[in-house]
């Protein structure tokens, strides 16, 4: 982090509201219909950034590029609400914690879920059925 640390802290809470939003998108299917994804944000920066979709900063313009190409491909979108800080408990437990102490159980590592940079980044289209049951004259593509 650099000495501007405030514009740090709003290009990752982008990226991670970018991360959200392609999570979303894999368990969620859209394409007709354009779907509005209710988030909440304690930091004002990247709330607003998000809603106007709009930010001549670097990287956060660069952040938002993507946030809008993939709400055009996948049909999600954001609407960011602001929560304050004082009543982000678990953002405050997170950023206090030591690193040894136990955390609470929704904070295991077996719930969490890996997504790496690189997918974050390039993502990529892909056929999803829908029921997946459904039957197909073609064979799809191996992603």
């Amino acid at each position: 982090m650099n000495l501007q640390a405030q514009r740090d802290i709003t290009s990752y809470e982008v990226l991670a509201q970018h991360a959200l939003l392609l999570l979303v998108s894999t368990v969620l299917p859209t394409g007709r219909i354009c779907i509005h994804l209710p988030t909440l944000s304690d930091n004002t920066g990247s709330e607003s950034s998000i809603n106007k979709l709009f930010s001549t900063v670097y990287p956060v313009c660069m952040f938002l590029q993507r946030i809008a190409s993939f709400g055009a491909l996948s049909g999600l979108t954001l609407e960011v609400a602001h929560v304050p800080g004082v009543a982000n408990d678990d953002a405050d437990t997170l950023s206090r914690w030591d690193g040894v102490s136990q955390l609470d159980s929704k904070w295991l590592l077996d719930n969490r879920v890996r997504l790496p940079l690189e997918r974050l980044w390039h993502f990529r289209s892909d056929v999803r059925l829908w029921p997946e049951a459904t039957q197909l004259l073609w064979q799809p593509p191996d992603c």
